[in-house]
């Protein structure tokens, strides 16, 4: 499983912030289940035997390992001379549902957490305030959703002809807004206002329904991913 592991394992650096990224395609897919037991505390083996459908489960589950290796990260980053044996096992780190069986994670070790998935891709990432993550693959996003997706100041700022990693990315930043501030559902994206990328890919987001927010984003092997928060963040672009 480690080998496994090492192999679909990811990390990367947005705006100051590690995120943990989990290819669950290959092996590492193949021997999640096996090993569900070692990795999930009683309540989250729960939820996770209670989804019906087999890729939901595989999905759910990555997204926890995910969860749970930012969350040692996290930990080992707070006390760096913290001996790797002194660390929490991955079962001992809940990651549960703020309420019911879905929506935002909880974190165990106070702070914020936030998930992601795209296709055989689960993300997660631990902040100390609130945060939110979002990964897209890239897609043709058609003219209505681009209408729903964009205001005309967004229009004109991005172009009279975007490609589809333009408008993916768009997507990525905006739903990450959402995510930090815990919004119910994408119909608040039509209440946020992006106002043009940084040369160091950090852009703001105005929200007429909370405060100013920051986003970091950058392209990653085929997808938009895209980091929020309330805090200004470090300027660099997405890398490994």
């Amino acid at each position: 499983m480690s080998a496994a592991l090492s192999a679909a394992l990811s990390m990367l650096s947005l705006g100051g912030y590690r995120v943990v990224v989990l290819d669950f395609s290959g092996a590492f897919g193949r021997a999640l289940a096996c090993v569900a037991h070692h990795v999930l505390g009683r309540a989250e083996q729960a939820l996770w035997q209670g989804f019906a459908l087999e890729r939901k489960r595989l999905t759910w589950l990555a997204g926890r390992v995910a969860a749970k290796l930012a969350l040692r990260l996290a930990l080992a980053e707070d006390a760096p001379r913290r001996e790797a044996g002194d660390l929490p096992h991955l079962r001992d780190l809940p990651v549960l549902p703020q309420t019911g069986r879905s929506g935002p994670p909880h974190s165990p070790i106070g702070g914020a957490l936030s998930l992601s998935h795209s296709g055989t891709l689960a993300a997660a990432v631990h902040a100390p305030t609130p945060v939110g993550l979002d990964l897209e693959g890239l897609r043709p996003i058609g003219a209505n959703a681009r209408r729903w997706l964009l205001s005309s100041s967004e229009a004109r700022l991005l172009g009279p002809d975007p490609d589809d990693a333009a408008l993916t990315h768009l997507w990525a930043a905006k739903e990450a807004v959402l995510k930090a501030r815990h919004a119910p559902n994408l119909a608040q994206m039509r209440g946020l206002r992006w106002h043009g990328w940084g040369q160091d890919g950090t852009a703001r987001v105005t929200d007429t329904n909370g405060p100013l927010a920051w986003v970091h984003a950058g392209l990653w092997r085929g997808h938009a991913i895209a980091l929020a928060t309330y805090l200004p963040m470090k300027g660099e672009r997405a890398h490994a």
